[in-house]
């Protein structure tokens, strides 16, 4: 995890900033993996909840965005094919 460095302490204090922002820099350190980690944990206990609670919701709808994806993917495909013979 990257930490609140002094080298990043001494340039903050060159711009005059409020003291309240380096200490919620030093608090804060470095946040992106913890909250990236909380969103990942409630979408899977929503996923959970809905795959319990509305199994057939749950499998339509899983269903349907599988057969989307992988309708966008072999168009994909068939574009990158075009453009190799094409090209």
């Amino acid at each position: 995890m990257i930490s609140y460095r002094n080298s990043f302490k001494e340039e903050i204090e060159d711009y005059d900033l409020p003291e309240w922002f380096q200490w919620s820099c030093e608090q804060i350190s470095y946040m992106f993996p913890k909250a990236h980690c909380i969103e990942c944990v409630q979408m899977s206990w929503k996923f959970a909840w809905f795959k319990v609670n509305y199994p057939e919701v749950y499998n339509k709808t899983y269903n349907e965005y599988k057969r989307r994806w992988e309708e966008e993917d072999k168009q994909e495909n068939t574009l990158r094919m075009r453009r190799l013979v094409f090209w």
